[in-house]
């Protein structure tokens, strides 16, 4: 088997462009704090420059199609 007959899917931090999750969080309706915590725990893909945190709509997209539905607080069940 030769490496294109394995299709693998892009990485999600070069799959489109990256954007502060200040940005993310305000297009996504979460919290920059939490999603900060996610990626800091590795929940999240993105990456750090300096003091700013960044990812891409593809990565918050995968992490929300991730989250469990049991798991997400009532109130914010019907956004995910």
């Amino acid at each position: 088997m030769t490496d294109q007959d394995d299709p693998q899917q892009p990485d999600s931090l070069i799959a489109g462009e990256l954007k502060p999750l200040t940005d993310l969080a305000q297009e996504f309706g979460l919290s920059y704090n939490s999603l900060r915590g996610y990626a800091i725990r590795g929940r999240l893909r993105a990456t750090k420059f300096g003091r700013q945190w960044a990812s891409t709509r593809q990565a918050i997209l995968e992490y929300l199609d991730s989250r469990q539905k049991e798991h997400i607080p009532k109130k914010y069940r019907d956004r995910a």
